[in-house]
């Protein structure tokens, strides 16, 4: 089977006299209609948002959802966008990625970290622009995003996995997630999109 991809729910909606259901979503840009079973649209219970989703083209040339799994995540369609566009080439997997690891914290303790990455657009842009490190890993533009989620998807999978509570789970999520943000506030500072060397680098491996 295809590989999920992240895409934008528009709209699900049901056919009148058959038992299939049109969704329209967007993907790299573009608004996607395609066609899926009724019954793989209730199980989705959902309407809009973002998704995975399994896609596959019938003989016709249509598009076929043939499996869908909403993010709950309190992200607007015109977010979404936005962070696609910020984001290095335009990785809406990327962030997919990321609001998919947002959306799994619940602690209210921990729910402000939400608030702030996505409600700073300024620091959210530089996150998912700026380059890990100067010239160690991922030492290119987006690399500092992509690192950070590679991060927090080992960090939270390994404590699942190691029966740890949701609280101990989502903590090492967002403490992984957010670990090296810190490398963006020279650059921050110095109102430069470019990625600045800070002291944060002296304790890196030799570049």
């Amino acid at each position: 089977m295809n590989k999920p991809i992240f895409v934008w729910v528009k709209n699900i909606q049901f056919g009148a006299h058959l038992p299939t259901a049109n969704c329209e979503f967007i993907s790299s840009n573009n608004v996607v209609n395609a066609i899926m079973t009724a019954e793989t649209a209730r199980n989705c219970q959902f309407t809009h948002g973002l998704a995975q989703m399994v896609i596959a083209h019938d003989y016709q040339g249509n598009t076929v959802v043939c499996a869908i799994k909403p993010v709950h995540i309190q992200c607007t369609e015109g977010q979404f966008i936005k962070m696609v566009n910020f984001s290095h080439n335009k990785n809406e997997g990327l962030v997919g990625r990321f609001l998919k690891l947002l959306s799994f914290v619940s602690v209210k303790e921990l729910l402000p970290f939400v608030v702030f990455i996505l409600n700073n657009e300024e620091v959210l842009k530089l996150f998912m622009r700026s380059e890990a490190s100067f010239k160690h890993h991922h030492c290119y533009l987006g690399g500092l995003f992509e690192h950070s989620i590679e991060v927090a998807e080992m960090t939270y999978q390994n404590a699942k996995h190691l029966g740890h509570s949701d609280i101990e789970c989502q903590t090492g999520l967002v403490a992984a997630l957010f670990h090296d943000i810190g490398k963006i506030y020279p650059a921050l500072n110095m109102n430069n999109e470019k990625y600045c060397s800070g002291p944060h680098e002296s304790y890196n491996l030799p570049y």
